[in-house]
């Protein structure tokens, strides 16, 4: 009897170690708010499109672009203008744009996220989807920055004109010719925003178009003859014929 208990005592501890391990892997353990800001902080990079409930405010797809050095450029269709400035993680629920207003009610269903934008108080855009960046290259990486226009070429009318004049490319497709005092940054300034990709088939060439119906790779494009850490030589084609312009990091 004694020796049929000590085999079963065994039997039943194991059982109970079992039990309670099984029991654990089903506990799931919240995230603290901590764990959930830097996974937002995260996930939020990138280029945002909204279905916009305030056509007067916001006008028709706009976007906004959040990226890993907390800036931010938001794109007003109906304005035509353009906002940069800084944002700040408050919580887990909440971005604070500076200059703007939040981005706020976050919901992750797991294959994606979307989020409500206001300005002050008031919500005028639903529905952020997200818009897929540009494969990283090391050409990619190189012309995603700022450039400032120089005077020569094409470029000297510009700067004669406007005082300066840069460029910035992002890695989301997107790029924004400041000139004159709009060049200041943390300001909403009428920008030229512009859209870019490289060109399927031509190598060192840039397709650009404004509104996806105006996209013609045999007429709107950018060569590029150089593009190294210290300088950017492009020729753009457009309705008016061709034009160089060489730039320098800002």
């Amino acid at each position: 009897m004694k020796k049929e208990l000590m085999r079963i005592v065994p039997i039943f501890i194991f059982s109970v170690w079992l039990l309670s391990c099984i029991a654990s892997d089903d506990v799931s353990v919240e995230p603290d708010e901590g764990t959930k800001v830097e996974v937002l902080k995260r996930a939020i990079i990138g280029k945002w499109e909204f279905q916009t409930e305030n056509l007067r405010i916001m006008g028709g797809k706009s976007w906004i672009e959040l990226r890993g050095d907390s800036s931010y450029t938001l794109n007003s269709m109906a304005s035509k203008k353009v906002i940069t400035d800084k944002y700040t993680v408050v919580s887990s629920s909440e971005i604070a744009l500076s200059s703007f207003g939040k981005i706020a009610n976050f919901k992750d269903n797991g294959n994606e996220i979307t989020f409500d934008l206001y300005s002050n108080d008031k919500r005028i855009a639903s529905a952020a989807n997200r818009v897929a960046a540009i494969d990283t290259t090391e050409q990619t990486a190189l012309l995603c920055r700022n450039w400032n226009m120089l005077s020569e070429e094409a470029g000297i009318d510009s700067v004669r004109n406007v005082g300066k004049s840069t460029v910035q490319f992002y890695q989301t497709g997107i790029y924004v010719i400041k000139s004159g005092a709009g060049t200041t940054a943390g300001s909403s300034y009428g920008g030229l925003v512009m859209h870019w990709k490289w060109h399927p088939e031509i190598a060192n060439r840039i397709i650009y178009w404004y509104t996806a119906d105006r996209i013609d790779p045999s007429k709107y494009y950018y060569d590029i003859h150089e593009l190294t850490e210290s300088s950017l030589k492009i020729t753009e084609s457009n309705y008016f014929g061709l034009f160089k312009f060489n730039f320098e990091p800002e």
